[in-house]
């Protein structure tokens, strides 16, 4: 026996595995403590300014005009709160698993747009590479022409290729 109270439906619901079957069931009203001053009488009434649990006899000696209520009553309305709460609670994780559903399609989204934006940023970089190399032939094609350098010399055509370089890179400011 677990020696705990439970209204009929709450012992329904969690007495009926298998392993509760040799619990003995005692009516509630036989597991209600009696009262320490009325001994015949059990604590059913609650004294609500007193925060304390009494029995009808002591409603009327040492509780008479204070706000008491039937036992029943007060488990009864703190259960329909508590019913309550659990049923906000449980609509709260419904919209927050809706939200949450929401981050990740929203993240997925980013993350497409970033895998987008990388693919484009990579294919510009192709393009430009392609004219910074037809730039540089054609460069070289008239430096020959020209005949003002020759290739064979490193130091000047490394110059000349950075000169390139510099503006190539002025022109992809002009990008941005």
């Amino acid at each position: 026996n677990c020696d705990v109270s439970f209204c009929q439906e709450c012992r329904t619901s969690t007495h009926q595995a298998h392993f509760f079957k040799s619990h003995q069931f005692v009516p509630l009203q036989q597991r209600i403590p009696k009262c320490e001053i009325h001994p015949g009488c059990m604590l059913n009434r609650v004294c609500l300014q007193e925060k304390s649990i009494i029995c009808h006899e002591c409603q009327f000696e040492g509780h008479s005009g204070k706000d008491v209520r039937k036992l029943e009553e007060v488990a009864s309305s703190i259960r329909t709160n508590l019913t309550k709460k659990v049923d906000e609670v449980r609509k709260m994780g419904t919209v927050l698993n809706g939200h949450e559903k929401d981050v990740i399609q929203h993240a997925q989204d980013a993350v497409a747009s970033v895998d987008a934006s990388i693919l484009e940023v990579d294919r510009q970089f192709e393009i430009l590479y392609a004219k910074l190399a037809s730039r540089q032939q054609e460069m070289k094609d008239e430096i020959r022409a020209a005949g003002q350098i020759q290739i064979d010399e490193p130091k000047e055509y490394s110059n000349k290729v950075s000169q390139i370089r510099s503006e190539i890179f002025s022109m992809c400011e002009d990008f941005t």
